[in-house]
């Protein structure tokens, strides 16, 4: 997961949008003390050293915003200026989905309306347009084909042929981030793979995915046009919320969103000058739970208040699971607990590598090598896309794979083959597998599947939340034979699978949920504001936090405890600290409440010739470990910017060698909002 922290409109009210998992933060936080500018030599003077307050200012900030945002039990008020004039006409926005899958990508959008939080999942609509796909193509490949003149083609345009670049969304991650057991196993070939193709076009994974990410945006906006106008379209703000896979770091998220931004989906559009495009992100095991929950209770058969259910998102690249808690009949709560949620890469697109390397043990090397590379790929994307990876069911039976002429005059007397009933025949320009060939295609995946599935159900049942149901979302959730593997692992639970497209679909139709959660109110009368404050929140209501945050401070130095390679003499003031030391505000599996405000207050001395406007804060990250001091595997996630009021207003210090030192409270005040953090920067009691 990704983190991303705007740094626009310093004037008035700040917020700053930070993408990653959401989490609750302490409610008060250690003064922050200001490093040097520059990392010090060996026993260094500091260029600002840190002043010792008179006992008359040595205290902690006051509790800041005096007046915090009212709770949600509270009755809002309308102001006298709203009592007294017209409401300014609103627009609800359009609520837009994007599936940036692995394999397959996805769009669903829906009309807002003026309330968030109330969407009729009827109302949803899935983009089946696609070029060359047909009008009923519910996903569209996620490849992308680069001409030698700079041009590109997406989607079903790509021809079959082996230069087209696709499963690029998996160079996100960074190969020191891939877990150790599949940077050692056969999956790593495939990142290889592509990495290697990627670097052929002379392009960045950013570019190539904002160049893939404009023409899904492209085709949705004249989808959404076809049906509303352009004029309405033009004329109207957009919500739009991107799925992210569990297994990303705060980095890949953040790429995504700049892949977002290059492709001009935050780009003004005509007549909107006062419609601007909002940007979300929400993990895409959520963003299935939220379909999948909310078309349950449409179709009265929720689960019961109390009640807990997996949910594993079988898609492309990743497999991820999540697990949740009905509270009441329009919430659940992220209840994922030890190892939170868990996932890997396990998706379609590594059975798709197991299944391409059989014809070659079936007819031969030879035999495939002489087979046209188009002809060849077309065959697996007509036969084994569209057909055996969705319908094998594993029964008992053969099931014909069509053979170009090549593979007809093979002998199959190998004794690779074995038994009779394993050796594949061809009939009338067929390739006979039986089921035991095809098993031994999914063998590897869904064992995979199994143990983190496993692993997930029995850390919940061992703290006492045995899952109701596993429900399976993404492509290869559509798939029957892990259906059926998975009922016979677990016997005791029930495993839900939806009928064919809702897997397919659940992921795109949950960022709509998510759009419509997070878009903002419009304006109501007196009576809809007491009916929306008294109102239940939707969606899910509270996470876990999948990393730990924090920032680097220097204290003082104690000696037998703190490395000594951050010991730091501050001759100045007559003082040894040590430097780089950690103090985590959020922690890995802290609680969160989503739209929940909370106040971290800090402290920074600034010298009395600051030139500067703005102050900034590091944050860092990490996980699992917490360390006490700044390790190698501790990240910067991104710097926390506020514009500073004139110095004259702020007090001053002088410390024991006469320096002067401007004394600066800020909070900054947190809102939880999905996979994003919204902040408002508060300065010596005055909102900025």
């Amino acid at each position: 997961m990704a983190a991303e922290l705007d740094s626009r409109n310093y004037s008035k009210s700040r917020t700053v949008s930070q993408t990653r998992d959401t989490s609750s933060l302490p409610s008060s936080l250690p003064p922050l003390p200001l490093p040097p500018r520059s990392a010090p030599p060996s026993m260094p003077r500091p260029e600002f050293p840190f002043p010792r307050a008179p006992s008359s200012l040595n205290r902690s900030p006051s509790p800041l915003p005096r007046s915090p945002p009212p709770s949600r039990s509270s009755t809002p008020r309308l102001s006298t200026y709203a009592r007294s004039h017209p409401a300014i006409p609103y627009r609800a926005p359009f609520l837009i989905g994007i599936d940036f899958g692995t394999t397959f990508s996805g769009v669903a959008w829906a009309k807002g309306s003026s309330r968030s939080g109330n969407l009729d999942q009827k109302s949803i609509h899935v983009v089946t347009d696609w070029p060359g796909g047909g009008n009923d193509s519910y996903k569209v490949p996620t490849k992308i084909q680069y001409g030698a003149n700079g041009s590109h083609q997406c989607g079903y345009e790509v021809s079959a042929r082996s230069d087209s670049l696709q499963w690029f969304k998996l160079l996100l991650i960074e190969e020191e981030d891939i877990p150790n057991h599949l940077r050692d196993s056969d999956h790593i070939q495939v990142i290889d793979d592509v990495r290697e193709r990627l670097a052929r076009t002379g392009k960045t994974v950013v570019e190539v995915i904002a160049d893939y990410l404009k023409f899904l945006w492209n085709n949705a906006i004249a989808t959404i046009k076809r049906s509303e106008t352009s004029a309405l379209v033009d004329s109207t703000p957009c919500v739009v919320v991107l799925t992210f896979p569990l297994l990303w770091k705060p980095y890949a998220v953040q790429r995504m969103r700049d892949a977002a931004q290059r492709a001009g989906i935050l780009a003004p559009r005509s007549r909107t000058s006062v419609a601007p495009t909002i940007l979300h992100t929400v993990e895409e095991p959520e963003a299935a739970a939220l379909a999948i929950y909310g078309d349950r209770r449409r179709d009265r058969s929720a689960f019961g208040i109390g009640q807990t259910f997996v949910v594993l998102d079988a898609g492309g690249g990743t497999c991820d699971l999540g697990q949740w808690q009905a509270l009441k009949a329009q919430i659940c709560s992220d209840i994922s607990i030890s190892n939170r949620k868990s996932g890997g890469l396990c998706g379609a697109a590594f059975l798709d590598k197991e299944f391409d390397k059989k014809p070659k043990e079936w007819v031969g090397k030879k035999k495939v090598k002489e087979t046209n590379e188009a002809v060849y790929r077309r065959l697996l994307e007509d036969n084994w896309e569209r057909v055996l990876k969705k319908k094998f069911d594993g029964s008992n039976r053969d099931w014909g794979f069509p053979a170009p002429p090549e593979w007809e005059k093979t002998s199959f007397k190998s004794k690779v083959f074995g038994r009779r009933l394993d050796k594949p025949t061809i009939n009338n320009s067929e390739l006979s597998l039986t089921a035991e060939k095809l098993k031994e295609v999914f063998k590897p995946i869904l064992g995979q599947i199994y143990e983190f599935v496993l692993q997930q159900v029995s850390t919940a049942s061992d703290r006492g939340k045995n899952p109701t149901a596993i429900v399976l979302a993404g492509g290869l959730g559509s798939n029957l034979y892990l259906y059926k593997f998975l009922s016979r692992k677990f016997s005791n639970t029930d495993i839900i699978q939806h009928p064919y497209p809702g897997p397919w679909q659940a992921i795109c139709r949950g960022a709509v949920i998510r759009a419509d959660i997070v878009a903002p109110p419009g304006p109501h009368l007196e009576a809809d504001w007491q009916e929306a404050a008294s109102s239940v929140p939707t969606g899910v209501i509270s996470r876990k936090s999948r990393h730990s945050y924090g920032i680097v401070k220097f204290v003082d130095f104690v000696e037998g405890f703190h490395d000594r390679r951050d010991r730091w003499e501050m001759e100045s003031v007559n003082r040894i600290a040590a430097i780089n030391q950690m103090e985590w505000y959020i922690k890995r599996d802290d609680d969160m409440q989503d739209r929940q405000p909370k106040k971290m207050p800090w402290k920074r001395y600034l010298p009395e010739d600051y030139q500067d406007t703005t102050i900034g804060v590091d944050l860092f990250h990490c996980d699992p470990s917490l360390p006490t001091r700044k390790a190698d595997h501790v990240r910067k996630l991104c710097t926390i910017h506020a514009r500073l009021p004139p110095l004259s207003t702020l007090p001053v210090l002088r410390n024991d060698v006469g320096k002067k030192f401007h004394v600066v409270h800020f909070d900054f005040l947190m809102t939880p909002q999905g996979t994003s953090i919204e902040w408002t920067v508060w300065i010596n009691d005055e909102k900025l």
